[in-house]
């Protein structure tokens, strides 16, 4: 089992969107993603441009209480602190036929310097597309005011 990169972008300039399209349709996906905000941000993703409600979610933030959220257009990290830098990780698992399931831990900046700690969230989700595979994942800024900022950046890498 070889991973390789199946796709990346980074910006180089302001925009709401960063989208990899195409992503290589491969069984095991992980994507990273490290985003950069003009201002606060609250960021989310699509795949293959689908936006019905056909995305569920169970999220964590900070060790609080658990949220969950159900027929969703879109998968939305749970950063809801003030922050100008997320870093993800998602781990998908990516079979046609099968929903797609989603494990997506991430950390943000809070407060800057060390006398700050960072943030955390941990998250699952799903896709409840059985028909596709995933060939193209869109990460968009969608609240807040804020834009990603040049050198956001998302990469994927999967295997079969």
């Amino acid at each position: 089992m070889a991973w390789a990169k199946a796709g990346t972008t980074t910006l180089t300039g302001t925009a709401d969107i960063i989208d990899i399209d195409p992503v290589t349709d491969n069984k095991f996906i992980t994507v990273l993603h490290h985003g950069l905000y003009s201002g606060d941000s609250n960021g989310t993703f699509n795949f293959n441009s689908d936006t019905g409600s056909n995305y569920a979610q169970r999220n964590n933030y900070a060790g609080g209480s658990e949220g969950t959220s159900v027929s969703q257009t879109k998968f939305s990290y749970d950063d809801s602190s003030t922050h100008d830098s997320i870093f993800v990780i998602s781990y998908i698992i990516n079979i046609a036929g099968e929903e797609k399931l989603i494990i997506a831990d991430q950390s943000t900046v809070g407060s800057t310097g060390a006398g700050a700690t960072p943030n955390r969230a941990e998250q699952v989700g799903k896709w409840a597309n059985t028909s596709d595979g995933i060939d193209s994942i869109k990460h968009t800024q969608t609240s807040g005011g804020g834009d990603y900022v040049i050198n956001s950046n998302v990469s994927v890498i999967s295997t079969d």
